[in-house]
């Protein structure tokens, strides 16, 4: 019995220690820019993905979609090396419409976003698990300002690898 709780409270105290370990990425600094003159008509949104943790982290694979009414795909190649606090520029040029471009001028508009991020870190190397962090919102642009506002928060969640991770 006594042997048994032993058990229990080391794997407690492992669990404990993992949590320290445990890392994820944030989406920043979002910033859309435009030029009506150029055509096709498009927005050129700028983000950052950061690693605010204290560790190295290797995005596996990470996909952008922006969208509504066109679509756009921004994909991050695999096995993206991210070190900690210093962030990966994302550029991705987005079409847009005539109306759309004209309210970027004068008003607002607004872009769906969905992302999602598989990657690893430290403690990959005695899991073996991948990090998900996947997340949704609009943004939120015109030529002063641009607003990402979340609706689906970053969450970080592990599962087992497969395939499409490695």
């Amino acid at each position: 019995m006594l042997a048994l709780r032993t058990l229990r409270a080391i794997k407690l105290q492992a669990g404990l220690q993992q949590i320290a370990f445990q890392q994820w990425v944030d989406v920043t600094n979002w910033k859309a820019e435009h030029n009506p003159e150029n055509l096709p008509l498009s927005l050129r949104i700028r983000f950052d993905i950061e690693n605010l943790t204290s560790f190295p982290i290797t995005i596996k694979r990470a996909s952008f979609v922006f969208g509504e009414p066109l679509r756009c795909t921004y994909s991050l190649g695999e096995n993206t090396f991210l070190s900690p606090n210093s962030p990966y520029k994302a550029v991705v040029n987005v079409s847009i419409t005539p109306e759309q471009s004209a309210n970027f001028q004068s008003n607002l508009i607004w872009l769906t976003v969905k992302g999602n991020l598989y990657h690893t870190g430290v403690l990959a190397r005695l899991t073996k698990e991948i990090t998900h962090q996947g997340f949704s919102g609009v943004l939120r642009c015109n030529q002063s300002e641009t607003e990402f506002m979340t609706e689906i928060h970053m969450n970080p969640t592990t599962e087992q690898p497969t395939d499409n991770y490695t």
